[in-house]
Order: structure tokens, then sequence, then C-alpha cells
């Protein structure tokens, strides 16, 4: 969670109730399970396929939505993927 108190803060305003401060309290960055590998990408997959989950993240993270830019080359990278996957 890249700011925790913003994110619960909106989820339990979604809620309709909780509390924030143990909430967020509760959150430890030291049970992380996951952080960005820096070893190359998978065989398969190339630097602007990456190039566009990063950027995927980067909308949903600030934004919270995807535009249709975004959208059209996520569908050209599933179709990349597809093609050489299957």
């Amino acid at each position: 969670m890249a700011d925790p108190h913003t994110e619960i803060a909106s989820v339990l305003d979604w809620l309709g109730e909780g509390e924030l401060e143990p909430a967020v309290a509760a959150v430890r960055r030291d049970l992380r399970t996951f952080e960005r590998p820096e070893e190359a990408p998978p065989d398969g997959v190339d630097a602007e396929m990456v190039a566009v989950f990063d950027d995927v993240m980067t909308a949903l993270e600030q934004e919270g939505t995807l535009g249709p830019t975004l959208i059209r080359r996520m569908n050209e990278v599933q179709g990349q993927l597809r093609e050489r996957f299957t």
C-alpha cells in the first residue's frame, strides 16, 4: 500500500464505519510479501510491455481509472502476449 492512511480512509468512508488510526497502525511494511523484482522480465515480455504494466499501476494509483489510450495499449499488449503464449 503506497499510502495506507489515504487508502484506508477511503475504504472506511465507503464502508461508512471503522476507526482509521488503529487500521493504519495495523499496516506493517515489514510484512510486505511483494517487492518489485530487479531482474529482467520473463521470456516473451519485453520492456515496452513492462512500461504499459507500470503505466496501468500508476494510473490506477493516481487517478483511480484508466483512460482510452491506456486501455488501447493494454489491449495491444494482451494481443501480443496471446500470440506469444498460445
